[in-house]
């Protein structure tokens, strides 16, 4: 590379990196950067014509346009200048020909604007796009919860949280180059500001259903919902009721959203070197995770410095990639963002109000930018900026530059005194002009002399030589990897072979015939070793079941204005964990029976609670826990409980049961899981068509759990219910049926015992039953369901193995219990197909395979072959 190509590409980056740190009020700078653009323009030969023309023409704009003494200052310049910069960089360092580059049109004389990129870009990597739509569905639940909090309060901090969830959704968007979400988060961000105390919640959570329509579609790569319906919330508050995604509400016509902006700051930017650029996003990726976590830090502790230093460093560093990549809008919106930031440090600013919602409206947006840049990147096109970009970097711009606007937003009593008005202006002016800016310098705005007081400094380094505020160091953040659900699959499907192995290793009888002290502590080492193996593993699908949790909260919320009942839900237990696939299946059941709950369980007015001796206020508690080796979820009203004659009745009537007699409460209570059973007079649009508790009793059985039933008339009512931890695994109970063996899931098991001569009876209608408990069960034999011939006939010489199935009790004979265990579940594959009465398969420990009995198929299959009835 020659001395003269060195050159012309050192002005190039230098014009880059001063846009990158420029601050029009710095007349300095102005004057700088137009001496810049001088100097490339004298530097370029007959090689470079449209870079020249465009490098004068630009110099023309700097002095004419930009600087303080000038009243035609618009951000769009600097956007344009932007644009050239990466065009400059483009051909002079990267060696791309002019004219497939992109130039601003008005600083191009000798050619034209290049091509055009598509907002919504295709082929965004899959990994990251699933990582984006698992983290929005994430956002969800915690943006519901915020906007019912803020409903029942109307407080500032579940307003800001709200604020900060939907410009964190924003960038996000803009990331995977989601225009349309971004453009609406951008509205209600827009709406929350300019509405000031008149924020309806209504519209709050139509949002929220529009957003998740939207995260739904891009789950399923279906078209994204209109935004004109949802923006028009936005303008005409209280005409519109909102667009539903699975909550109650429709949509209505709205105004129609804004024409695109012919914003320099949006223009199309070619992506120069792919390669590096997808390094950027991933990188990218990172750098926001530490934001979010710092930016949490400091919602709880607004003066943690270590805290601020560290976004700070986050936005310093995406700037200067993103400079380095002539992705200039990136770039200019993270100075901004890192500019606001480094008020905050030099205590100029106090990270409290408007500031924090600046700073959360910066990050979002630069997630949303990433995004989009990544979507482009796949598509092979241009990257096209979101059009949402100009308010957030006006808007950060604004806060920066009016640090008073920031008390009155959020007040707080420990918001530091306000500051006189000169306190943000005279710095910049007093600022000296360096002839060369430093790469990590914030030189437009830093109110201090020394040339380092803006770079990234150690985290338990005093800022601007003041004590620190408190004794905190910085976040300390986990690394994580995200990893392919299919692969956790694959390790676990591993792992359950080695415990199969092992388990027939360790109990072979030829091994232990050989008495060696040393195989035998080997052997147990083995069994540890493994165990924990599948303890580790099995915890990688771990997750909390809160997601699932929250959408409860908002279902509760819809479902009592809709029936005009005030009912309040409370939540127990939401950090309780359990296997991601039965997290997921869980939401349809609770959606039912929650919607039981409130329709049917609490009572019809606020007035008839008052009667009962009840607060007017209907209360249902959702709860998570451990007990016993499984999960238990419980669903409990303080409502009128389950009428048991109403329900008798209507099994006879429905040819369900021929009579009530004998039965148990919980046995007359699980009818209600009968397909098409309803008590309901009246059917409405929440329930009463008899179908929603046979969808729970369905869904609660290929998880293979159960569901248990208390109510007290005038009292409530308690489902529970009860799951294994994972579907992978099951706790069963190996049992012998003549020469063939099961495993009964211990879940369903509620005791057993070897009955006696006089136990056994035969009762018309009924079959064989046992006494249990002081009632009657019915008695089923496993080797006449399963056609095994050389079975134990007599029941005194076998064991009745109690039952439980929605609330019914049954009794089992089997000839013999082999032993507990924890046994990995095998599908019986295509060839087999579905067994009535099986769920899956096992390797037993000596390598033969076990048949997993379905309990409720197992009683289904002795109804229909006349086995016994059940009543």
């Amino acid at each position: 590379m020659s001395t003269d190509t060195q050159h012309v590409q050192g002005i190039v980056e230098a014009f880059a990196e001063q846009l990158v740190l420029f601050d029009p009020e710095q007349q300095a700078e102005v004057d700088r950067l137009a001496q810049t653009l001088q100097q490339l323009r004298d530097s370029l030969n007959g090689s470079y014509p449209r870079c020249r023309a465009a490098a004068d023409a630009a110099a023309a704009l700097v002095r004419e346009k930009l600087g303080a003494e000038s009243s035609e200052t618009d951000e769009s310049h600097l956007a344009a200048l932007q644009k050239l910069a990466r065009a400059f960089q483009g051909a002079i360092i990267e060696g791309k020909e002019e004219e497939i580059l992109s130039f601003p049109e008005h600083l191009d004389p000798e050619g034209s604007t290049g091509p055009e990129g598509d907002e919504l870009a295709a082929g965004v990597d899959q990994e990251i796009f699933a990582a984006y739509i698992a983290q929005q569905e994430s956002a969800l639940g915690d943006l519901e919860e915020y906007i019912l909090e803020y409903e029942k309060h109307h407080d500032t901090d579940n307003l800001d949280a709200v604020r900060r969830l939907v410009h964190t959704a924003k960038g996000e968007a803009g990331v995977m180059g989601l225009g349309s979400i971004a453009e609406v988060c951008h509205g209600l961000e827009d709406y929350i500001q300019d509405q000031g105390q008149a924020i309806s919640p209504d519209t709050l959570l139509a949002f929220k259903d529009w957003f998740q329509s939207a995260v739904e579609a891009c789950r399923r790569d279906a078209h994204l919902p209109d935004t004109a319906a949802v923006m028009g919330l936005f303008t005409n508050e209280g005409e519109v009721q909102g667009p539903s995604a699975g909550a109650e509400g429709a949509a209505s016509p709205a105004a129609p959203a804004a024409e695109a902006s012919d914003d320099p700051l949006l223009q199309p930017v070619p992506i120069s070197d792919p390669e590096i650029t997808g390094e950027f996003i991933s990188e990218a990726q990172e750098h926001f995770e530490i934001a979010d976590e710092n930016l949490l830090t400091l919602e709880s502790d607004p003066d943690n410095l270590d805290a601020v230093a560290a976004v700070f460093r986050a936005f310093h560093t995406i700037k200067g990639t993103c400079g380095f990549l002539d992705l200039t809008p990136i770039a200019e919106l993270a100075h901004k963002a890192e500019n606001l930031l480094d008020e905050v440090r030099k205590e100029n600013l106090t990270f409290r109000g408007e500031v924090v919602d600046a700073t959360f409206s910066a990050l979002d947006m630069l997630k949303k930018m990433v995004g989009q840049l990544e979507e482009a990147l796949g598509a092979g096109a241009e990257y096209v900026p979101d059009p949402s970009l100009r308010q957030t970097f006006d808007f950060v711009n604004r806060i920066r530059q009016q640090p008073q606007a920031a008390a009155p937003s959020a007040p707080s009593p420990q918001a530091a005194p306000s500051t006189p008005e000169p306190a943000s202006s005279e710095p910049e002016s007093s600022a000296p002009a360096a002839p060369e800016p430093a790469p990590a310098a914030s030189a437009g705005v830093s109110p201090s002399p020394e040339p380092s007081s803006a770079q990234p400094e150690p985290e338990t380094a005093p800022a601007q030589g003041e004590p620190r505020k408190n004794g905190q160091k910085g976040m300390q953040i986990k690394q994580t990897m995200k990893i392919d659900a299919d692969r956790i699959d694959l390790l676990l499907d591993t792992i359950g072979e080695l415990v199969i192995i092992e388990s027939i290793v360790t109990q072979d009888e030829k091994l232990s015939d050989l008495a060696s002290p040393q195989l035998e502590r080997n052997l147990a080492q083995l069994t540890k070793i493994t165990r924990s193996l599948q303890d580790m593993g099995m915890s990688m699908r771990m997750v909390p079941i809160e997601t699932t949790f929250r959408r409860m909260a908002r279902l509760v919320r819809d479902l009592g204005k809709k029936s005009g009942k005030k009912v309040e839900l409370e939540m127990v237990g939401k950090e309780t964990e359990l296997d991601k696939a039965m997290v997921e299946k869980l939401g349809d059941p609770l959606v039912h029976m929650i919607r039981n709950a409130v329709d049917h369980g609490i009572e019809p007015t606020p007035e008839d609670r008052v009667a009962a001796g009840k607060s007017a206020e209907g209360r249902i508690w959702l709860k998570a826990f451990h007990e016993g080796g499984s999960i238990h979820i419980v669903i409990e009203d303080d409502g009128r409980g389950l009428n048991r004659e109403a329900i008798a009745a209507k099994a006879v009537e429905r040819g369900i049961i021929e009579s009530a007699n004998g039965m148990s409460d919980e046995e007359i209570y699980g009818l209600i899981f009968a397909p098409g059973f309803s008590t309901a007079a009246q059917v409405t649009d929440v329930s009463g068509r008899g179908v929603g508790m046979d969808v729970v009793k369905s869904n609660i059985e290929n998880l293979r759990g159960n569901i248990r039933i208390r109510s007290t008339p005038g009292e409530g009512t308690t489902f529970t219910l009860v799951l294994p931890l994972t579907m992978a695994i099951i706790d069963g109970m190996q049992i012998k049926v003549g020469s063939e063996r099961y495993i009964l899931p211990l879940l369903s098991i509620i005791q057993s015992f070897q009955p006696t001569k006089e136990m056994v009876a035969t009762v018309v209608g009924k079959g064989e039953t046992l006494p249990f408990r002081g009632r009657l069960l019915p008695l089923f034999r496993l080797s006449e369901l399963f056609g095994v011939d050389d079975a134990e006939t007599d029941p005194t010489q076998a064991i009745a193995v109690v039952v439980e199935d929605g609330g019914r009790q049954v009794a089992l004979l089997v000839d013999e219990l082999l032993g507990q265990n924890q046994t990995v579940i095998k599908s019986l594959g295509e060839a087999m197909g579905s067994i009535r009465g099986v769920s899956g398969a096992s390797i037993l420990s000596d390598g033969t395979p076990g048949l997993i009995i379905d309990v409720n198929g197992v009683v289904r299959m002795a109804t229909n072959q006349g086995g016994g009835r059940s009543t």
